[in-house]
């Protein structure tokens, strides 16, 4: 469980103080939900989302963690799909992305940038990929 005034990113929709736990003033609702305050927005957002675990949020990482995140991303080999299909890759960054783990994000991040260097090799005519670039 999270404490109150905790920074998290909810979803896919972005920054979220904590600002409270308990029933949302909602009738028929049962349960313990957080109560999430959009921080970068004029909007006023509030989202209600239960406690137990059932939504995809995680608080924010630490300055030290982006530094370990970004020394990583140096590290990490691009997977190459073997498919020719256009369909197939799509599945792959899919479950990329849905993994919700920021290290598969980084993997998608320098797989797309991979792909599309070689693609506009391709387009210059010199098509020889190469994963390490």
């Amino acid at each position: 469980m999270y404490e109150l005034g905790t920074l998290v990113l909810y979803d896919k929709g972005g920054v979220y103080k904590i600002e409270g736990v308990g029933t949302p003033p909602v009738r028929g609702t049962v349960g313990n939900y957080y109560k999430l305050c959009a921080v970068f927005s004029n909007s006023n957002e509030i989202i209600y989302t239960p406690v137990d675990g059932s939504s995809i949020m995680r608080p924010l990482i630490s300055p030290g963690e982006a530094a370990n995140y970004l020394a990583l991303f140096a590290r990490l080999e691009p997977q190459i799909v073997p498919s020719p299909r256009t369909a197939d890759l799509a599945a792959h960054y899919r479950d990329l992305l849905n993994s919700h783990s920021v290290e598969d994000r980084l993997l998608l991040i320098k797989e797309i940038q991979v792909r599309q260097r070689e693609l506009a090799r391709q387009k210059n005519g010199r098509a020889s990929w190469t994963p390490n670039t």
